[in-house]
């Protein structure tokens, strides 16, 4: 796969772009790709949601699963986001999620969350998946463990 996606960025009419099952570290060569509404970076290597940059503003499904992305920073410059799929990554807590007023659809599902704030502020979310299946959580629900 390829290992970075530079020039990709003078492609500005793309609307769906997909990008799964590389090996890219950073999503920076799509700042200015300001049409793009799905991106689809999943199996990557990526450590970060946006590393630096803003991401196209009118985006509206956010495929990052199966990386390894370990902090969810601000997703208020994503105002249209309505799917965020952060799935099998390495998240540990998430509170910055409350400005994503039109997301209805969210999976955090297998990553190693210990919280998660702000969920009664999404009015308009739908589908929440937080299944977890770590040795960890199951150790502690057993009261197993440290």
């Amino acid at each position: 796969g390829f290992e970075d996606i530079n020039g990709i960025g003078s492609y500005k009419y793309i609307t769906n772009l997909d990008l799964h099952k590389n090996k890219l570290k950073s999503l920076a060569p799509i700042q200015n790709m300001s049409s793009v509404c799905v991106l689809d970076a999943s199996h990557n290597l990526l450590t970060k949601i946006f590393d630096g940059f803003y991401p196209p503003l009118y985006i509206t499904k956010l495929d990052l699963s199966h990386n390894d992305i370990e902090e969810v920073g601000d997703l208020s410059c994503c105002p249209f986001l309505r799917t965020l799929d952060l799935s099998h990554n390495k998240i540990k807590s998430m509170n910055t999620i409350t400005n994503l007023r039109r997301l209805y659809w969210l999976s955090v599902s297998h990553n190693q969350l210990e919280k998660i704030e702000g969920l009664e502020k999404m009015g308009l979310l739908l589908h929440l998946d937080l299944v977890s299946h770590s040795r960890k959580s199951k150790q502690a629900e057993r009261g197993e463990g440290e």
